[in-house]
């Protein structure tokens, strides 16, 4: 009698919530005959989690109360499904009702781009509903089918390229026509940096009769030597543009752009490491790319800084200190880079060396064509890893503790050269600063990753 009762209880709460979930809604047409329909959703969920509406010409909307704009006249069965969370749900109203639309969009419209071998890529833009497509290009030969076009001009000149869009139903007929130029020359060029510092030299690599050059670095400079050479002053990503023309060809003219990233002697880095034989030493991995040509300023946090390039230092105390280094060069590039360590731990004196990575077999991500990140850092639980070799290797990854105790190995096998992924899981790990290492043959790259719960 209990299962009974029970089994009847739930049927009747069900029962309440199903009633209260029930998807209703009204419409209001355009006055103008638009084809326009506004839609209220009526429904009595009391929490509904989701609204989807079917206007069944093609064409759906997910909004509580949508504003629809019909593309021809006719009769329609619109739908209205809603979910709701509270009451666990989901229901469907539908209703069909008469649209007169006496001014649908017929508007033909397209746009187009190149590539470096003389195509052209048309996008077709237009509006209107079930229409029919006739492109002219303007050198004798035409097509009937919307969308991209794809199109070989057969050469240099100005085409007037036309396309029409009509709608036999309801007599709609619109054109549109615009002049491509086909250019008998296309820029191109490549670029190398320095050995050292943000200097890149530029090598146009255009076809044509082009004798004129015009450079836009995208820093606020620019040149008009055919194969320039530019100092970036700073570290960042840059839009360079080469835009080429010929003074005894008017069709000649274009330009090409590509995005550089300048950093190199103006790019500080360094690694800070734990002597896992002497917790009292600390031994600071400076691998700023560059040479000893490069300015360095170090500030150690305690109101003591250096200008060498590998110094050391002692502290007087037992805490925490925000180390600074700052690289510049004689061309006004400048970059800085800090990071923090905490002595309070160990005993007194607590000493600093700054060391190459040559001396210690470490080389920085930019000298060996590897890279070692990971996301989120800091992290709780854990961190994706994202690792590449630009050769085929032995590959350890492993993380480390500022002892220097393994705790965690995450990979030790040969691999090719390519990009690689893995996940460390820190649940069981203690809050603090550790180091995730990869070694690549001989070479180490060390990356410092912090565990917050």
């Amino acid at each position: 009698m209990k299962k009974i009762l029970l089994l009847t209880g739930l049927l009747i709460a069900y029962s309440q919530l199903s009633a209260q979930c029930t998807a209703s809604f009204t419409f209001s047409t355009s006055p103008a005959n638009d084809g326009v329909v506004a839609f209220t959703s009526s429904t009595n969920a009391m929490q509904p989690a989701s609204y989807y509406w079917n206007f069944s010409d093609g064409t759906v909307d997910y909004s509580e109360n949508p504003i629809h704009t019909f593309l021809a006249s006719g009769t329609f069965e619109v739908c209205l499904t809603i979910s709701d969370s509270s009451a666990m749900c989901t229901t469907t109203y539908c209703d069909t009702f008469v649209v007169v639309n006496n001014s649908p969009p017929c508007e033909a419209s397209f746009s187009y781009v190149f590539d470096s071998l003389g195509y052209s890529y048309l996008a077709d833009n237009s509006l209107g509903y079930q229409l029919d497509y006739l492109w002219n290009f303007g050198d004798g030969t035409s097509s009937t089918t919307s969308g991209w076009q794809t199109h070989l001009f057969p050469g240099p000149g100005m085409w007037p390229v036309c396309l029409t869009v009509s709608n036999a139903a309801t007599g709609c007929s619109n054109t549109f026509c615009d002049s491509i130029l086909v250019t008998s020359c296309y820029a191109g060029f490549s670029y190398t940096f320095d050995a050292f510092g943000n200097g890149c030299t530029f090598t146009s690599q255009g076809t044509g009769s082009a004798d004129t050059y015009y450079w836009n670095f995208g820093d606020g400079s620019t040149s008009t030597a055919t194969n320039p050479y530019h100092i970036f002053t700073s570290n960042g990503s840059y839009n360079v543009q080469l835009t080429i023309t010929s003074s005894t060809d008017s069709l000649c003219s274009d330009t090409q752009m590509q995005y550089l990233y300048a950093h190199y002697i103006c790019d500080a880095h360094f690694s800070i490491i734990q002597d896992s034989t002497n917790v009292t030493n600390y031994l600071v991995y400076n691998s700023t790319p560059g040479s000893s040509a490069a300015n360095y300023f170090w500030d150690f946090g305690d109101g003591t800084t250096s200008t060498l390039q590998y110094p050391t230092h002692t502290y007087a105390a037992n805490m925490p200190y925000y180390i600074c280094l700052t690289v510049s060069d004689a061309s006004g590039c400048t970059d800085t880079y800090c990071d923090s360590i905490n002595t309070g731990h160990g005993a007194t004196p607590i000493s600093l060396t700054v060391v190459a990575p040559a001396m210690t077999g470490i080389s920085s991500v930019e000298e060996t064509s590897s890279t070692l990140e990971n996301y989120p850092n800091p992290f709780n639980e854990s961190t994706i890893i994202n690792y590449s070799i630009s050769k085929d290797a032995n590959v350890e990854l492993y993380v480390m503790d500022l002892l220097g105790n393994v705790i965690s190995t995450i990979d030790n096998s040969r691999k090719q050269s390519g990009n690689y992924n893995a996940t460390w899981n820190a649940a069981d790990v203690a809050s603090g600063i550790y180091l995730l290492q990869m070694k690549v043959n001989d070479q180490l790259i060390i990356k410092k990753i912090v565990v917050s719960k």
